[in-house]
């Protein structure tokens, strides 16, 4: 049941458009807690401290794409 919850979370936080605030406000561990757990799923091999990183400098407006494939050459 905790994945479910995980992906909720997820959910709820990313909105659907451009300009669509997301339905409630969902705490940054949460969200964390469940791109991290997409992130084993998928076998990324990202850590969760690399994740949380990676999700800062998105914020702060790197590229995403960018920050992908310089992470990919590192992994």
């Amino acid at each position: 049941m905790e994945a479910k919850e995980s992906k909720d979370a997820l959910a709820a936080a990313v909105p659907t458009s451009a300009t669509e605030k997301p339905e409630k406000p969902v705490a940054a561990e949460e969200v964390l807690d469940a791109l991290y757990e997409l992130s084993q799923a998928l076998n990324s091999g990202i850590s969760k401290e690399t994740l949380s990183s990676s999700l800062d400098v998105i914020e702060q407006g790197v590229d995403p794409t960018t920050l992908a494939e310089t992470l990919s050459s590192l992994i």
